[in-house]
Formats: C-alpha cells, structure tokens, sequence
C-alpha cells in the first residue's frame, strides 16, 4: 500500500513540476499536463460515445476520449482489445468470450487459439502460428486458412491482408481470406520475414525480411500486379520481430537499433532518429506530421517527441518504469498508461 502511495505521489510530483514549468518542445508547441487517473478505482456511468481502448500496465479496456477510464479488467494472460469490444483470455482458452464497452457479454467463440484486432476486424490464430480465422462480433466464421510455415507477421487495410512467414515469404490475401499475390525477399542469407505494414488506402505496404542482410521493401498493387518499388538494406540486423508501422500521409516506421526510420513512400525519402533503448511503439498524431515513440533501456522509459521529419521536439523520461507502458493519440491529447495510471496531456499551439 506504502508503495502505491509513493508510486501516486512521485506522479503528481511531475505533473506539478510540468504545470508549473511546462515542457517547451518548440517555439509554438506546447504540452500541458491536464490530468491523471487511476485504472484501479471504480468507474460508473455509460460508455464514451468515441471509446479508446487500450492494454497497459495488466491492465485493458477503454478511456474516454478525455482519457477518463470507463470499463478496465485485469488481464488474465492476453487481452485483444478494439472499440468493437474486449476479449481477456486464458493461457489455454476453448471459448473466447467477447464484451462490450459495458462490460456486458457479446458473444462467446468455441476455438482454440490467441486473439487479437487488427483495423477493427476480429482474428484468431492457432497455438502453433499455422491458421489463421476471422469472425465477425456475433462469433460467425468469416473465412480459414491455413499456411506452409508459423505466421511471424501480420497487417492489414482496406479489403486485404498482408502475412508474413517464417520462411520467408509475405502471402497477400482477399478479404475472404484468398492468396491475391505472394512476395519472396530475394536478399538475406537467412529467409525470415520479420515485420510488415499496409497504408490506410492499402495501395502500398512496407516489409521487412531476411538476415545478413535485413531489408525492407516498398511494395505496391498497380493494375492486378504487386510491384517493388524501391527496396534498401538496413543498417541493424535484429533477429527479431521488428516494429514495422504505417503513419499517416504514406509513411512507414520502422524499428532499429537504438533508432526509429521513418520512410515517405511519396517521395521515398528516408529519415534516422536515434531513440534512446529499443523502441516499443511509433504513435502519430492524427492530424499532423507530430511523432511519438516509446522505448525503454535497461531500467527506463522514455517518450520521444518528433516534430517532423528533421528535428526532436522533446523527450520525458519515466525513470524505472518497466513493462506495461503504453502510449496513445485521443485527438489532441497525448495519453500514457503507467502502472496502473493514466496521465494525459494537452497538445496547445501558442
């Protein structure tokens, strides 16, 4: 109890210290600290109309978008998350049951299998990462497929679907799960597929694959054929998963050690951002070319702010934060989900 209340205390403190000392991150941009919440304390009223769902700190559920919290459970194993609903399941689950922004039960799924959201559509892939479901909130099976190696990779826009293997291979698909086009990474020693992306329109996506060396690749859909537009090394050679992100206005992000890569697919221009730690998520802001990254070191975290694609505008530190942080955009608010807690900003142009 002792600990929470200190862990409360040392959050006021900085909230006190940013009011009355606000972080200048530009000559024009300024956030202000606006308020903070507890994820444990118990909430009553009816769900927000614009919910924002989130998972941070063994915490799910949805905020407000004032960032107040409206229903949050305790995860349990995993959670999948999206404004359609929650789903908090078990390490070993045969029925996926899925709530609402109430709380109250919408459906329950009998399968086998991790969930999780990806651009509002409810999938579930098998424990051994070889099948791939999608269902529709009342629990309908919308289509199955099944691939030749564990899916390391997934994204998606508009009407498709964009798989990556462990072989290697990205396998585009319909939006009945059908095989539209395949794309083999002709460059690495070793053939993994690491990271992918797709853009709002899903006319282009970004991949990343192989070792030795790692390279990403733009990829386009032109006229029933998918094209490679332009394709570069990278300068890590991470034998991971990679953070791969699609931004607003035909950018990409992507991780790298010790760094963040930024890529416009409208003039293929390249920009490097050293990020201290490794980066954990890449968040824009939704009406601006503003960026916001968290990475974490050996004990910290750190918010990066990126005002554009040739200068910093800012950095905060969360000194021995550890896993369960997590940041998002609610228009112009900025909101951080630490240990149990969520402070939200307010982005102002002065």
């Amino acid at each position: 109890m002792k600990q929470r209340y200190h862990v409360l205390l040392c959050l006021l403190g900085v909230i006190g210290c940013l009011l009355f000392f606000p972080r200048d991150l530009s000559s024009a941009l300024t956030f202000t600290p606006q308020a903070l919440y507890d994820l444990t304390a118990s909430r009553t009223g009816q769900a927000a109309a614009k919910p924002v769902p989130f998972v941070s700190s063994g915490f799910a559920g949805f905020l407000d978008e004032n960032g107040r919290p409206q229903y949050v459970e305790k995860i349990r194993y995993g959670a999948a998350v999206s404004s359609m609903g929650i789903i908090n399941y078990d390490s070993v689950s045969t029925k996926l049951v899925m709530r609402n922004r109430d709380g109250e039960i919408q459906v329950a799924i009998e399968t086998r299998g991790y969930p999780f959201f990806l651009k509002e559509r409810l999938l579930i892939i098998s424990t051994d990462r070889l099948r791939l479901k999608e269902y529709t909130t009342d629990g309908d099976l919308l289509w199955s497929a099944t691939f030749p190696s564990p899916v390391t990779a997934c994204a998606a826009a508009g009407n498709r679907f964009l798989i990556g293997l462990l072989n290697g291979n990205f396998l585009y698909l319909n939006e009945a799960g059908e095989p539209l086009y395949s794309f083999t990474p002709p460059e690495g020693r070793i053939k993994v597929a690491y990271g992918a992306a797709m853009d709002a329109a899903s006319e282009a996506s970004l991949v990343v694959a192989g070792i030795d060396p790692q390279t990403a690749y733009l990829l386009e859909e032109r006229n029933g054929e998918l094209n490679s537009i332009e394709s570069f090394p990278l300068g890590s050679d991470l034998r991971r998963n990679l953070l791969v992100s699609s931004l607003h206005g035909g950018r990409f992000a992507i991780e790298q050690e010790q760094g963040l890569l930024v890529v416009d697919r409208t003039n293929l221009r390249r920009r490097y951002f050293s990020i201290p730690g490794r980066l954990l998520s890449v968040q824009g802001h939704p009406e601006s070319n503003l960026l916001s990254a968290l990475s974490q070191d050996d004990s910290d975290r750190f918010v990066s702010m990126i005002g554009s694609e040739s200068n910093y505008r800012g950095r905060l530190r969360l000194a021995g934060y550890g896993p369960g942080t997590s940041i998002l955009w609610s228009g112009n608010r900025f909101i951080i989900l630490v240990d149990g807690h969520v402070l939200v900003y307010r982005l102002e142009l002065i």
